[in-house]
């Protein structure tokens, strides 16, 4: 076996980096408003489904310039949003943003172990 000390402080040092972005999205949002408008649109439908009045559909985010975003997938995608509905906005854009760091991360490296790694003279040599 050999040393693993690199490795884990690489997923340390990506842990540290994508907790640094969350908050940093979350503190941008609490003092600007500004966020993406996709993610208030779902957590408008995660509330609309937690009060099961049957208006799913219904319930929309009204962007800055007036487009009106609204649920497009099935009622299942909404309650799997539920957590957007029991949290503050900053909490739900930082823990969105660290999400989808976290999901990038794993592709990147499933990416780079299924395409191994580069042959000695592939590097312009």
């Amino acid at each position: 076996m050999g040393d693993r000390r690199p490795a884990v402080r690489s997923w340390l040092f990506a842990g540290a980096f994508t907790a640094v972005l969350g908050v940093a999205a979350g503190g941008l949002h609490h003092t600007t408003g500004l966020f993406r408008g996709d993610l208030a649109a779902y957590r408008a439908a995660a509330v609309a489904a937690a009060s099961g009045d049957g208006q799913l559909y219904q319930a929309v985010h009204h962007t800055t310039d007036g487009i009106a975003l609204g649920l497009t997938y099935p009622p299942f995608a909404a309650l799997l949003m539920q957590p957007l509905a029991v949290v503050a906005m900053p909490v739900a854009v930082a823990g969105w943003t660290a999400a989808g760091l976290v999901v990038l991360v794993a592709i990147i490296r499933l990416t780079l172990r299924w395409i191994g790694p580069p042959d000695e003279g592939r590097c312009g040599q």
